[in-house]
């Protein structure tokens, strides 16, 4: 019996997959299932089966864990304002809010108010946002 048979007997046998089925050409395997990564892989561990195991090799770098956060951020504002509104969006009114309020302060010479203008209007039109 190949590998991938008695992995497709094995997976079969545990309660929560519905349905297991390999191909040898590519040596991949599917299944069908309503439980959780760590049921299964605990459960092929346990059994012989196969283990998995997290590469020692990747470590992300400061451009991606930025990413990361910032896209967090981005789901946490959009779930914050129904979808009405992105990181962009906040990031833009933010900006044309604090020039305003250096304007309002009397500060018309000092950068903040139009670098606020000018980073807002930049993130406005960098950003994805279509009409409609």
């Amino acid at each position: 019996m190949s590998y991938l048979s008695s992995l497709k007997e094995s997976l079969s046998r545990l309660q929560g997959i519905e349905r297991v089925e390999v191909n040898p050409a590519t040596g991949s395997v599917l299944f069908i299932h309503n439980l959780n990564m760590g049921e299964i892989t605990d459960y092929a561990r346990n059994n012989g089966i196969f283990s998995l195991k997290k590469s020692q090799h990747y470590r992300p770098n400061m451009h991606q864990k930025v990413s990361r956060s910032f896209g967090y951020f981005d789901r946490w504002i959009q779930s914050l304002t129904g979808g009405e509104m992105d990181m962009w969006g906040m990031s833009f009114v933010v900006l044309v809010f604090a020039g305003v309020y250096e304007i309002s302060r009397g500060n018309f010479t000092a950068i903040p108010w139009y670098g606020a203008f000018w980073y807002a209007f930049n993130i406005f039109l960098k950003s994805d946002a279509s009409p409609g």
